[in-house]
């Protein structure tokens, strides 16, 4: 029985190390893919200055590329002693990087809803009592921490094996940042609505299609999470949490950039982009009947109809 669980262990640790290589792989091209993008859209001549979008657009983009090298310790080192720290490290990182995008997702909604202080008011109430949530959960898990019985170590391995009670812990962090992006989900779908269906493919529907793949992936990848960490085997709890994170960061990109791009900016939905106020710009969206106030505009923005929906914002 003991060789059956060493060997169980070992393939689940090889496992790990084989989708945490794979994550890597995934993040770095996308980096590499979506770099010309980067660099025409936010630094060309031009483009914005500062503004809290793009300060929070760059340390998404940049602490996911960053973070994760340390973090290749936790899965490849072999002391004990480091592996320990670098997993409280790990946590922490994936506590910080959810807070990043969840600060995206305030600005965004923000946007949506034509920069209202009511709707900023209650995702700021939301976030906060999520990210509390989830911050006491990871301490409370790191304090009670069970430490790894060392046959994996033993092995030359590394050990990333959690208790059930650790996982439980983390299980309800996860659950409360799906929590949180089920909730601007529905916000975008309810503004999607009011602003009714027949707008065609502009800048609108842009930010509701990207907000629907993002929620999707991720809410499968959450729920995998949670259900890994609760119902598996101590070797196999959170086996896919670097794919959540990773794919959390690249999705997170990918819709800042869509936002930035000209060629998304045409159709009935589209007003003008402010280039030179952020990187969500100055987007204008009209409800019917309503006349567009003019806005400054640069080479690569477009105009439209003055009955486009209204909802003007910057971040």
């Amino acid at each position: 029985m003991e060789l059956i669980r060493v060997a169980d262990a070992a393939r689940a640790v090889d496992l790990k190390g084989s989708l945490f290589a794979s994550a890597m792989v995934v993040l770095y091209y996308d980096y590499l893919l979506s770099l010309p993008d980067e660099v025409k859209l936010y630094w060309r001549r031009g483009a914005p200055k500062f503004s809290w979008g793009l300060l929070f657009f760059y340390l998404n983009r940049y602490t996911a590329l960053l973070g994760h090298i340390p973090v290749a310790i936790e899965y490849y080192a072999q002391s004990l002693s480091v592996q320990k720290y670098v997993h409280f490290y790990h946590q922490l990182f994936a506590a910080m990087s959810t807070a990043i995008v969840t600060t995206l997702f305030i600005l965004r909604t923000y946007a949506l809803y034509e920069r209202s202080h009511v709707i900023l008011m209650v995702l700021l109430a939301v976030a906060l009592t999520v990210l509390s949530v989830a911050c006491w959960a990871l301490l409370i898990n790191q304090r009670s921490r069970e430490q790894p019985d060392g046959v994996i170590s033993s092995l030359g391995l590394c050990d990333l094996t959690l208790s059930t009670s650790d996982a439980r812990f983390l299980a309800v962090a996860w659950s409360t940042v799906l929590v949180f992006d089920a909730i601007v989900f529905s916000l975008t779908i309810r503004q999607r609505s009011r602003s009714g269906r027949s707008r065609g493919d502009g800048l609108f529907a842009l930010v509701v299609r990207d907000g629907t793949i993002y929620f999707g992936v991720l809410s499968v990848l959450y729920t995998i999470d949670i259900l890994t960490f609760l119902l598996t085997n101590t070797v196999h709890k959170g086996i896919i949490v670097v794919y959540t994170n990773v794919f959390s960061s690249i999705l997170m990109n990918r819709m800042m950039l869509n936002i930035r791009n000209p060629r998304n900016l045409s159709g009935p939905t589209s007003v003008t982009v402010a280039t030179s106020i952020g990187v969500f710009s100055s987007v204008l969206f009209a409800r019917e009947g309503h006349d567009a106030p003019p806005m400054a505009s640069d080479a690569d923005s477009r105009v439209a109809p003055s009955n486009a929906p209204n909802a003007t914002a910057t971040a």
